[in-house]
């Protein structure tokens, strides 16, 4: 009876952990801009927000974005204080509030302050900053968080995921769009997908797709683009284009297995591994995905041997 306690104690309690576990990762939140592509003229002006959604007891924060100031300015929100400061959302106007520093210099955005009791957190989505961008010369830029630090109002750090920005001068806003695979796989989620704009300033965002594979990108038109694409234990790829007035399609994609040692190349050093794992469970030679390291994963590794990547698509 004694040992049926004990059992029913420790199910209990991993049942609660699990719970928590849980309830953690789906209280992540989310630092994002809004709306997330910007398109300008040189000169014209126009207002983003920082946003923060999914929050949960959000009491203080230390944020740094950079952007390319060469191609956007940052309109001044306060004329009166020295420098260029960003203006408040309205999650914290009217808030008791200290802002510890507001700052905008060479491309970076400095925000860090705390809400001052008895001041409520913030839950829910809020918009903490509204940015007044003016546009300079053709060109885009990414806006990425470089630093994001989140805490609750138990001193506590809260997950944060950041967004990247988009503010587009010049050319049209277009889609590009297709489908990533992995060969041997029905499951694509993960792979990760770059794309590199090449204007008068180059820009890079990243991407990772959804179980179907697919992605959808927004360009600059009149540009020039590349997309590189990168799964583990799959040879890397690539292909280059030239992005028109139209929203672009480039098809399926598919990433050759057999790459388990990550240096680009098939040869007999992943198919060594493969073999030393063989009628295991391990990931890092499971190329099929299936749980099992099989004869399946040593086709599919021997049948690209020799390969290299990253591999051009030609389209």
């Amino acid at each position: 009876m004694k040992q049926f306690l004990l059992f029913s104690l420790a199910l209990a309690l991993c049942v609660a952990l699990r719970q928590v576990v849980i309830a953690q990762a789906q209280s992540s939140a989310q630092l994002q801009f809004e709306p997330a592509t910007l398109q300008l003229a040189p000169q014209a002006t126009s207002t983003m927000k920082l946003m923060v959604t999914g929050i949960s007891n959000l009491y203080a924060f230390d944020i740094s974005i950079n952007y390319d100031p060469t191609v956007v300015t940052l309109l001044d929100a306060d004329p009166d204080t020295a420098g260029v400061q960003v203006a408040l959302g309205s999650a914290l106007t009217g808030k008791q509030f200290f802002m510890a520093e507001n700052k905008v210099s060479d491309g970076v955005i400095r925000l860090s302050g705390t809400l001052i009791a008895p001041e409520t957190p913030l839950t829910g989505d809020s918009d903490l900053f509204t940015l007044n961008w003016q546009g300079q010369t053709q060109g885009q830029t990414a806006l990425t968080f470089s630093h994001a630090v989140l805490i609750n109002n138990s001193n506590h750090r809260l997950e944060a995921i950041t967004s990247t920005g988009q503010i587009h001068l010049g050319g049209p806003i277009i889609a590009l769009s297709g489908e990533v695979k992995r060969q041997g796989q029905t499951d694509q989620t993960g792979i990760t997908i770059t794309r590199i704009q090449q204007t008068l300033t180059n820009t890079q965002q990243t991407f990772q797709t959804q179980a179907n594979g697919h992605f959808a990108l927004m360009a600059m038109g009149l540009s020039h683009y590349r997309l590189n694409f990168t799964a583990t234990n799959y040879l890397s790829a690539w292909l280059e284009g030239e992005a028109s007035v139209s929203d672009i399609n480039i098809g399926t994609v598919t990433l050759l297995g057999g790459d388990v040692t990550g240096d680009n190349e098939i040869n007999i050093f992943d198919l060594a591994l493969i073999g030393s794992r063989y009628q295991s469970s391990d990931s890092a030679a499971d190329l099929t995905g299936d749980g099992q390291v099989d004869i399946f994963d040593m086709a599919l590794a021997a049948g690209n041997y020799g390969k290299q990547g990253p591999v051009q698509v030609v389209k």
